[in-house]
């Protein structure tokens, strides 16, 4: 979609045109179902919002996900979680079976700064993140979960993948109406929604 600042913006063009453009590159995860999900694999530059109960399995599937991208693609992967630690996550990719050199993990890593600074130092091709909920940006005066952090996460990483090309899986908590918790304004920032 269509972001603020894009170079093209404002420059009307017929539709043909864009219809015959270059494709749009679809990187597959490797994971059958999910790429199947969103439309053949991933796509540099956007964030894919990932919410569903807490036990559904999102966890897994992410460190699937990561495991099987870096394996496919050749490219670095940084798992990020503010939630769990470093030896969670090992124990969910020993469970499955992934290792992969590629994949940087970070664990109980809440600062989103230091994530993003890990992100310009090794240029990963993906960055996992969960979740914005349990994410903070220190310079934002307000609790971490609260409607202004989330929208102040989400924004950031909105202007990051358009300067990096990284793409985002963004883990969103749901509440208990089983809907995504904060603002709808996270969801306008996002170019896929996936929910369990």
């Amino acid at each position: 979609k269509s972001r603020p600042g894009d170079a093209d913006a404002g420059v009307g063009r017929s539709l043909a045109s864009l219809a015959n453009a270059a494709p749009i590159k679809y990187r597959p995860t490797g994971v059958e179902g999910f790429d199947r999900v969103i439309g053949g694999g991933l796509v540099d530059g956007t964030i894919v919002l990932i919410g569903g109960p807490r036990g559904v399995g999102k966890t897994t599937l992410l460190v699937q996900i990561a495991g099987s991208f870096a394996e496919k693609s050749g490219e670095k992967v940084i798992y990020g979680s503010a939630e769990e630690s470093l030896r969670d996550i090992g124990h969910v990719a020993q469970r499955l079976g992934v290792s992969n050199d590629r994949v940087f993990v970070l664990g109980n890593e809440s600062d989103v700064l230091k994530v993003v600074q890990m992100c310009e130092e090794e240029r990963p091709r993906l960055l996992v993140w969960d979740s914005v909920h349990a994410g903070i940006m220190e310079d934002v005066d307000s609790d971490v979960g609260t409607a202004t952090q989330v929208d102040a996460i989400a924004n950031y990483f909105s202007t990051f993948v358009k300067s990096m090309g990284t793409i985002i899986l963004l883990v969103c908590h749901v509440n208990k109406r089983r809907e995504f918790a904060g603002t709808a304004k996270l969801q306008h920032l996002v170019d896929t929604i996936v929910f369990f």
